[in-house]
């Protein structure tokens, strides 16, 4: 084993060292030698890998490869980071931005919503980011986790492997605005403090960012228009699908169980069963005409529409 101090004491003389794979190591900290400077032992290191160490004190860790200058590649999947801190930047304390292209951070025990929005703080040229995404998917629709991602994160052209399209972000992103929109509890400075990109998504959009009232006038004012088609199984997310012309438009209100909704469905259908929840899809028409599904709907027949993302306009795709 050897610690972080060690290693750049050893590579000062591999000045042209572009990979350093430090996985395994136990490493705890990265705390540099009190004997040659990191910038001299690794002045053109560009990729780091810091796989399945016991490395969990980020801000230090942070610091320590700010300190590595050509740095755009790591990886620290399989530490212990348990907690992502917003970067301080003040006249007191400023600490380090680092152009970060690429970041794996999968398999350390995150999940916070706040750990997503601060890596922004901090990398703001990330590019492709690897996370585990079941710890943060607590709270949330299922299935939503990859959304609200890239919703968070504007500069993210890849996740976990798979390309961020255009029109997935666009989705993604209205998608993340529709949740926020749901709780109408929060004032405007909670409501931006948990979602730093919400103002901006609202600019992106035209949408408005005045708070709903709490008491409607009437039941009306709050109603939706949604279009539902007959879709062809098996369903595969972001596949196209075979869609029916045939398009039912319904006036709901989204805070009706998705339980009422299949019913409403049924009737206006002249369905002969009851629709059940998993076979109801979030579509979206791409601009070559085809149309794709983007997320199933809540299964549990309880939580109200907003939950599957349901909005007004929304296209529901229902599986026969």
């Amino acid at each position: 084993m050897i610690n972080w101090a060690e290693a750049c004491e050893v590579l000062v003389y591999l000045p042209n060292l572009q990979d350093l794979q430090l996985g395994h190591n136990q490493l705890e900290h990265l705390r540099p030698s009190s004997r040659i400077s990191t910038l001299e032992a690794l002045p053109n290191l560009t990729t780091l890998n810091l796989d399945s160490n016991s490395l969990g004190d980020w801000v230090s860790n942070m610091v320590s490869c700010s300190l590595i200058p050509q740095l755009h590649n790591l990886m620290i999947p399989f530490n212990t980071i348990t907690v992502i801190p917003c970067r301080v930047d003040t006249t007191a304390t400023k600490e380090p931005t680092l152009s970060l292209h690429y970041l794996a951070i999968s398999d350390n025990p995150i999940s916070n919503w706040g750990d997503v929005d601060s890596l922004v703080t901090w990398f703001p040229e990330l590019h492709e980011l690897s996370i585990s995404l079941e710890p943060l998917a607590s709270g949330i629709p299922p299935g939503a986790s990859r959304n609200f991602v890239i919703a968070r994160l504007p500069h993210l052209a890849k996740l976990n492997g798979t390309e961020v399209t255009g029109r997935e972000r666009i989705d993604a992103e209205l998608f993340y605005l529709s949740w926020i929109g749901r709780d109408g509890q929060l004032s405007e400075a909670d409501t931006e403090a948990l979602n730093p990109r919400w103002k901006e998504l609202a600019i992106k959009y035209n949408t408005s960012t005045e708070k709903s009232k709490s008491i409607g006038e009437n039941l009306g004012s709050h109603m939706i228009s949604v279009s539902i088609v007959k879709i062809q199984g098996p369903v595969v997310k972001q596949q196209p699908v075979l869609v029916q012309k045939a398009r039912t438009t319904l006036r709901i209100l989204p805070t009706m169980t998705v339980k009422a909704f299949g019913m409403k469905l049924k009737k206006a259908m002249k369905l002969l069963s009851q629709v059940n929840p998993k076979a109801l899809w979030i579509l979206s028409t791409l601009e070559s005409g085809e149309t794709i599904p983007l997320r199933a709907f809540d299964a549990d027949p309880l939580h109200d529409l907003t939950w599957s993302g349901v909005e007004d306009g929304t296209l529901i795709g229902l599986v026969v």
